[in-house]
């Protein structure tokens, strides 16, 4: 069975603006430990621009907001179809150039066997 933490690649805390009360729990000193204990990346989305917290000193990345965190933390598409692409396009050389190799190897064979023939009679 699988731990946590082999199916886990980011813990994400996030949490909307509020007062000083509302994000208190973000300086909790077990959960600032927590996360520095952390052997998952962590990244933090507390609050505003404006509003730090320990958790965010604690964690391996700080977002200014939720929103930035969501941004951070998902893929651009057009990047990540143009590496596909690209990677698609350079095994499909990679294939042609194999075969052709295997090809001409092939026609060598082809002619080494057909030299000894002639060269028997």
């Amino acid at each position: 069975m699988k731990s946590i933490e082999a199916e886990v690649e980011i813990i994400a805390i996030l949490r909307g603006g509020g007062s000083a009360d509302d994000l208190s729990a973000f300086n909790d000193e077990k959960l600032v430990r927590a996360i520095a204990a952390s052997k998952i990346p962590v990244i933090t989305g507390i609050g505003h621009e404006v509003d730090e917290s320990l958790a965010d000193l604690a964690a391996d990345a700080r977002a200014s907001t939720p929103s930035n965190a969501a941004e951070l933390l998902s893929r651009d598409r057009k990047a990540e179809k143009k590496n596909l692409k690209a990677k698609i396009l350079n095994l499909g050389r990679n294939l042609v150039s194999q075969i052709e190799m295997e090809r001409a190897e092939n026609r060598r064979g082809v002619e080494r066997i057909s030299e000894g023939i002639l060269n028997r009679y």
